[in-house]
């Protein structure tokens, strides 16, 4: 189960950073399975908040070495984080729209309309869409 939690609580040096999920405000998503072993976490970070998401691992972390009992321990801790991480993806998903909503509703309280672009964005998010040339 997801279990937000405030990511000024939750700083760690070792995070690995990946693109930027909106370059215009400047919003990182962090995710990182190798801050401990036993947890998969994923961080959003924004110039006026941060949100974590984190989703424990019950198998163990595998040793390092390479003899058959290493490899089904590898094993089965692969496997717990390849069927967490759509999850994760999931809540990441929810979150992310609850907070476009919120910007929107924000944008809109103080006057301001979206560009053709946005409303182009936003109609197609999720989908490919391949521009025609005229």
């Amino acid at each position: 189960m997801s279990t937000p939690t405030n990511a000024e609580d939750q700083h760690d040096s070792k995070r690995q950073k990946t693109s930027p999920v909106n370059d215009s405000f400047d919003h990182l998503i962090t995710m990182a399975a190798n801050i401990s072993p036993n947890f998969l976490r994923a961080v959003y970070s924004a110039p006026q908040s941060a949100q974590t998401f984190e989703h424990s691992i019950s198998s163990p972390a595998p040793p390092a070495g390479s003899s058959p009992e290493d490899v089904q321990s590898k094993t089965a801790y692969l496997s717990e984080l390849r069927k967490l991480i759509p999850t994760l993806q999931n809540d990441i998903n929810i979150f992310l729209t609850k907070k476009m909503e919120e910007d929107k509703t924000l944008a809109e309280a103080q006057g301001r309309q979206i560009s053709e672009q946005e409303r182009k964005e936003e109609e197609n998010y999720g989908e490919e869409v391949v521009e025609e040339d005229d």
